[in-house]
């Protein structure tokens, strides 16, 4: 019997208005690696829509100071 068995995660119906961030943190560290071992080009700071992933030419560059609560 597989214990381990890979699950999508999803985001638990209590709370629909957050959004797992691992799948970017991934999809970042993976993006680093290319940088280090093969020296490919990093994508532009950017923010990131609801449901979006990390572009090579984003729609919004640059901090998101608007997304973050005071």
């Amino acid at each position: 019997m597989d214990r381990h068995r890979h699950r999508p995660r999803q985001v638990p119906p209590l709370f629909p208005q957050l959004e797992l961030i691992e799948p970017h943190a991934q999809r970042a560290l993976d993006l680093l690696v290319r940088y280090v071992e093969h020296g490919d080009a990093l994508p532009p700071s950017q923010c990131i829509p609801r449901g979006g992933a990390i572009a090579g030419a984003p729609a919004q560059p640059g901090h998101c100071a608007h997304l973050f609560a005071p």
